[in-house]
């Protein structure tokens, strides 16, 4: 026992380099689990907040019959939705953007912000919408 202690105490400044090293390591992988755990729920909570009521998302290759693939008649509380990229254009500006078809808005476009900006467009302007060719939607 005295030669271990004796070598503990020979060695005391290496062993405490390593105390230290060990501590640090330690401290710092603590935060960083802590900060990632942080980011997670952030961004998860973001998204849900994004989502709003959305919880389910069906996406098909192309158009489907709304009964045929929803279970437990959840189709009564669904909202079917068609999602094409297309190009928007007024005035010579042109922006690519994700149309999303919904019943709700019935003939009417509806733009977020930041297009409306880009193409300097307020309520009631004309656009050209130009979606992929036909042979791509039934």
């Amino acid at each position: 026992m005295t030669a271990l202690f004796r070598s503990l105490w020979y060695d005391r400044w290496i062993n405490a380099a390593v105390i230290l090293g060990v501590f640090c390591a330690t401290a710092v992988l603590t935060g960083a689990l802590l900060v990632g755990d942080s980011m997670r729920g952030s961004l998860k909570a973001l998204t849900l907040d994004r989502l709003n009521r959305i919880d389910t998302i069906l996406t098909a290759p192309s158009f489907i019959a709304p009964p045929v693939f929803v279970p437990n008649n959840l189709w009564t509380e669904s909202v079917p939705v068609i999602y094409v990229p297309a190009v928007v254009e007024h005035e010579g500006n042109v922006c690519g953007v994700q149309i999303l078809g919904t019943k709700h808005f019935g003939n009417d476009i509806v733009a977020n912000q930041t297009l409306a900006e880009r193409l300097g467009v307020s309520s009631g302007s004309d656009i050209l919408l130009r979606i992929n060719s036909p042979q791509h939607i039934p």
